[in-house]
């Protein structure tokens, strides 16, 4: 293996672990609940666990030597480039949260270090969130993919994320401001340009592309899901 990959003391993800540091980086790589990849300052895959694997819709193990280039358009890609290259070149952390295929997560971007000849690389969380305990913010990127979003007007979007939420059709039109029958509208139009015929597939995307989180429920619901949010796997 290319001395690209190793990350820690000689080890690489998918060698046997060597020593204390070796096993914290293994556990991060396999028994993480986040996709985690290494990613090089031109966005080339170096390591990837499996999650990371499946969050870019492709088999186990393939995704190491392809580059972020392939998943993204070009925009979207120039803007996620920077932030690696920032975070490589002044080896300071950067959280950020952006929509990529229409879905909105969180990332988180660590430095690592840079093997003698190697070229830098930072360490790559998809789906942090929350607040970081070292007190890193979060910064929103400019440039969205909005995917299956995209033609949704910005009031679709909110009416979608809050059935997301499990609210009914009367709490979403009284928490705009909205009749009853103007949110019906609304959910119709969602239907129709979501190819989705019933208010459960809509909260099935809603919660799937990032618009609705656990927080924004147990908000809403006082820790108590409704049975729309209950349905949704």
């Amino acid at each position: 293996m290319s001395d690209e990959l190793v990350i820690c003391d000689g080890w690489c993800p998918d060698q046997s672990p060597t020593n204390d540091a070796a096993v914290l980086w293994q556990l991060l790589f396999y028994a993480s609940k986040s996709p985690v990849s290494i990613l090089d300052i031109n966005g080339r895959f170096l390591a990837a666990n499996d999650l990371i694997n499946q969050a870019f819709g492709v088999a186990p193990s393939t995704l190491v030597g392809r580059n972020m280039t392939e998943f993204m358009p070009p925009d979207i890609f120039e803007e996620r480039i920077e932030v690696i290259r920032r975070v490589a070149v002044t080896g300071r952390p950067e959280n950020v949260t952006g929509a990529t295929w229409g879905i909105t997560s969180q990332c988180a971007f660590r430095p690592l270090p840079t093997p003698p000849g190697g070229v830098p690389r930072v360490l790559h969380v998809l789906g942090f969130a929350g607040r970081d305990p070292h007190g890193v913010p979060t910064t929103r990127l400019q440039r969205d993919d909005m995917g299956q979003l995209k033609d949704l007007t910005e009031r679709e979007r909110e009416v979608l994320s809050l059935i997301g939420a499990g609210l009914s059709t009367a709490e979403i039109a009284n928490r705009l401001h909205r009749s009853v029958k103007t949110i019906e509208w609304h959910r119709a139009s969602l239907g129709t340009k979501l190819n989705v015929s019933n208010r459960v597939e809509l909260a099935q995307i809603a919660i799937r592309l990032g618009l609705v989180r656990d927080q924004e429920i147990d908000r809403i619901h006082g820790g108590a899901a409704t049975p729309v949010a209950r349905e949704i796997p």
